[in-house]
């Protein structure tokens, strides 16, 4: 619409001369995007984007759509213009009616007691079920992923299933995880030469994607690699979770030091143009030899071809290259490395990159930092470490004013006035995981003065608060999670972690506080909540507590122990300490009535078991496996 309407002169002189005309950046202010979006299903029974919505000078929504043809336009336009004129009573009658069903459907309400705490837990479990019926019913057995048209992602529901596959065992849960996650590294929604993902992709079959990359998406999917990587011991998974992040690294981190939004799909006036291939270019970066070879990897035929170009998905891996050839596998992997540098830098060189939205939002930024957080943790390597403290740093000394976290850091250096509870719940949950990740206290103090700012300020009342005007205006939040977790589930998800940390029911209670309050929401469509299920899951069934205590400087000595607890898939807390002073009140909790000596002493809880303190590295690996099953 907006070179076909927006950009036309008719339109524009109707919209200039009768309307006051407002584009909303949806990234940026998701909430009005959420409450508009909303009113619109209410009206039409469909939502969509472009997202076109009619206001009163009160701002309530008396009519709206997504995408109009241009002569439709101009028509709805002429039609409104007339009724504001004769019947304005009419459309106000509308927008209060629109704003009652948008603030009733909004409004957290009570949900149903439940006596004991055997019902308690009976009934998180059936939720538990449910949920996994629900998800596990949108898989499509073909193809992997969920949907039978457009796929995406869907990084919440599938951090959900990992940790119903902990919970259950069940091999077809193992299943689905697995054929989802190799479809998303092996074929269209995966840049192949440069690393990331994109959006989605437009087919059943993973093949041709919408050529988008947004910071969520790969945040999140690195983070859910590692995760399939800790569930199966497969490394491959853990390799392309790097290489995710290191194309965040390299190609969307700002001078600033945080990550950009989105890199464009568009470049050279088309979609894709930076990715696609003529037939030729592929020949003009390979040669001939190469070039077949690359046809032959690549898939490419007639058939697979976007407006007459290529897009790079994997049919042949590096065995079936070798088979193809008669070659060795370390011959092919060689064949394979060269084919896709040259492609690389041919594509680097010769194409006109697309634009890159280098505004910084701090919700998605913190899902990065979680990324590098479980990165480092897996890897060792310090660069992970060091970016994700650098941003985690920043983002507390510059953007928290000790009641919100700002949303958005601008190219200029703006920042913006208001944040979200994505924002500051995200802050807490990033830094929580660098804790985990690093062992400095600091971290954690973070999260505890986040903490009992969302207490105090943010889930109050019968609603969520957000800080936006439109957001005050509605008083409402959309709570559901979507591509992204939302920021009850973020912060619900931080909750639990401090419970499990301290102990305290207070925490604990908060969390199923927020899923009563949701209980008419949670119980019709559980699959929509996947991310909130973790942290129900949390205080409902058993977690780790792994406490580790030693002197100062002989920590390395429980270094094959972390690594052990890190390249395994376990719902956990964990803790270090070396004998210094806690800036935490958290770890003064977490570690009380613990003894430090000189090598490490590993304390292992699951749920309410716990061995006694235990002394030989290779014994607490065992106890780690074994206390889950004893009874």
């Amino acid at each position: 619409m907006h070179k076909e309407s927006f950009k036309d002169p008719e339109v524009a002189e109707i919209l200039n001369r009768y309307f006051i005309p407002i584009k909303v950046d949806r990234e940026e202010f998701p909430d009005i995007d959420d409450l508009y979006m909303t009113s619109v299903i209410m009206v039409t029974g469909s939502g969509g984007w472009p997202l076109n919505v009619f206001l009163t000078p009160d701002l309530k929504p008396f009519y709206g759509g997504t995408y109009f043809p241009r002569d439709t336009f101009i028509d709805l336009l002429h039609k409104i213009v007339e009724l504001w004129r004769s019947d304005r009573d009419r459309i106000y009658q509308a927008a209060d009616e629109i704003f009652k069903a948008v603030y009733e459907y909004t409004r957290l309400s009570q949900g149903s007691e439940v006596s004991s705490a055997r019902g308690v837990l009976d009934r998180f479990n059936d939720l538990f079920e449910k949920a996994y019926v629900q998800i596990g019913s949108q898989f499509d057995p073909e193809y992997g992923g969920f949907g039978y048209s457009m796929k995406f992602p869907m990084i919440p529901s599938n951090l959900f299933l990992a940790r119903y596959w902990f919970r259950r065992g069940e091999r077809v849960v193992g299943r689905i995880l697995t054929k989802t996650a190799d479809s998303m590294i092996r074929y269209g929604l995966h840049d192949h030469l440069l690393g990331g993902f994109f959006r989605y992709t437009v087919d059943r079959a993973w093949r041709v994607p919408h050529f988008e990359k947004m910071l969520y998406d790969n945040a999140l999917i690195a983070r859910f690699l590692i995760e399939i990587f800790r569930l199966t011991g497969n490394s491959e998974y853990l390799v392309i979770a790097k290489r995710t992040v290191d194309f965040m690294i390299n190609y969307m981190l700002s001078k600033n030091g945080f990550f950009s939004s989105a890199i464009d799909a568009d470049s050279g006036g088309e979609e894709g143009g930076f990715y696609l291939f003529h037939e030729h270019e592929i020949y003009d970066a390979l040669g001939k030899e190469l070039g077949d070879i690359a046809k032959i990897i690549y898939g490419y035929s007639p058939n697979s071809l976007i407006d007459g170009k290529f897009h790079l998905v994997r049919e042949l891996d590096v065995y079936g290259l070798s088979k193809r050839l008669g070659v060795s596998v370390d011959e092919a992997a060689k064949i394979y490395s060269e084919i896709e540098y040259r492609l690389a830098r041919y594509r680097l060189e010769n194409k006109k990159h697309p634009f890159i939205d280098t505004k910084a939002l701090t919700d998605w930024n913190m899902l990065a930092v979680v990324s590098l957080a479980e990165l480092y943790a897996c890897t060792g390597n310090t660069q992970y470490r060091d970016l994700g403290s650098d941003i985690l740093r920043k983002t507390i000394n510059n953007l928290f004013d000790g009641a919100r976290v700002s949303h958005v850091v601008y190219p200029d250096g703006e920042i913006s006035k208001h944040g979200y509870l994505e924002d500051i719940a995200g802050v807490a949950e990033a830094s929580i995981h660098m804790y985990m990740a690093t062992f400095e206290s600091r971290y954690l103090q973070y999260a505890e003065d986040l903490v009992d700012v969302i207490l105090s300020s943010w889930l109050t009342g019968d609603r969520v608060l957000n800080v936006s005007p439109v957001s005050k205006f509605y008083g409402s939040y959309t709570y559901m999670d979507s591509p992204t977790p939302s920021g009850v589930s973020i912060a619900a998800n931080v909750l639990s972690y401090i419970y499990l940390y301290t102990g305290n029911r207070e925490y604990k209670d908060r969390v199923k506080d927020l899923a009563k309050k949701l209980d008419s929401y949670l119980y019709q469509s559980p699959s929509q909540f996947s991310y909130l299920m973790l942290a129900l899951d949390n205080i409902y069934n058993p977690s780790y507590q792994i406490a580790i205590t030693c002197r100062q400087g002989r920590e390395v000595e429980a270094r094959k122990f972390i690594d052990e607890i890190y390249g395994a898939y376990m719902p956990r807390v964990v803790g270090l300490w070396k004998g210094e002073y806690f800036d935490s009140r958290i770890l003064r909790e977490f570690f009380k009535g613990k003894s430090v000596t000189d090598s490490p002493t590993y304390y292992i809880c699951y749920g309410s078991r716990c061995y006694l303190p235990l002394k030989d590295p290779d014994e607490a690996t065992k106890a780690l496996y074994r206390i889950r099953n004893e009874k």
